[in-house]
């Protein structure tokens, strides 16, 4: 060790000791201080934060072991910025947030946004996405959305006006469904309930109270199927995709 007092009071960086003998900085750093060591003109050692030796030491432990800055702040009741000081100060490289080889766009937040407000867990929406959950686990505490719930300010006219462009597609698909049908039994027209006109046209130029009709089949379909298992929406959506559906067990 006295070689090692020599040297950094000869003015060696903790990076530079660490490198020749191999020892932790953080661990150079914590005897230096006990020891009141220090670089030339540098004065007494001052710690970020107030913090001790042993708090910096700890902090360094936390990070090295994979914890992001994040997690270790919220572990240690301590600031993002105090953290990063007290690993800068033992002279560590901060690793930047993993991205799984994919850069954050507009698409892939716009995605993660839609599943998070869905009720997805973080794994689910890494899977879907290609990304990691540390990455999406951060993306998602950096736009302070929660699990399955109410959309941030920030996002609610978008989330809205992409909501009302869905339900307005699916009323369309149901009404180009429900002439097909009726074509299909040789029926070529249909009067509205509302007297308002054929409704065998297309959806765009139906009158509004029409296209609420299908509007509000759309809802009575949605509310049913979340009131369903996810599994039991999947295995829905596969007998639909295939042409298949199960047939109904016989009592």
């Amino acid at each position: 060790m006295t070689g090692l007092v020599a040297r950094r009071r000869a003015g060696a960086s903790l990076g530079q000791l660490t490198a020749q003998t191999g020892i932790p900085s953080t661990t150079l750093l914590r005897k230096f201080v006990e020891l009141g060591v220090h670089p030339p003109g540098a004065g007494e050692p001052r710690l970020p934060g107030g913090l001790t030796p042993d708090q910096i030491t700890d902090i360094a432990r936390r990070y090295t072991g994979g914890a992001s800055e994040r997690t270790v702040a919220a572990q240690t009741g301590l600031s993002r910025t105090v953290v990063r000081a007290a690993l800068d100060a033992t002279g560590m490289q901060r690793r930047r947030s993993p991205r799984s080889g994919r850069r954050w766009t507009a698409g892939l937040t716009w995605q993660i946004v839609v599943r998070r407000l869905a009720g997805q867990m973080v794994a689910q929406i890494a899977t879907a996405t290609g990304m990691s959950d540390f990455a999406v686990a951060v993306r998602l505490a950096d736009l302070k959305i929660d699990k399955g719930g109410p959309c941030p300010p920030a996002w609610r006219g978008r989330v809205e006006a992409h909501q009302h462009r869905l339900t307005e597609d699916l009323a369309d698909r149901v009404h180009e469904a429900w002439m097909a049908a009726w074509r299909a039994l040789g029926q070529t027209s249909m009067r509205s309930r509302h007297h308002t006109g054929e409704l065998m046209i297309p959806y765009a130029d139906l009158a509004e109270v029409d296209k609420d009709d299908d509007r509000r089949l759309v809802a009575a379909v949605l509310a049913g199927l979340a009131a369903l298992p996810e599994h039991d929406v999947l295995l829905l959506l596969a007998g639909h995709q295939t042409g298949h559906p199960q047939p109904a067990p016989q009592p």
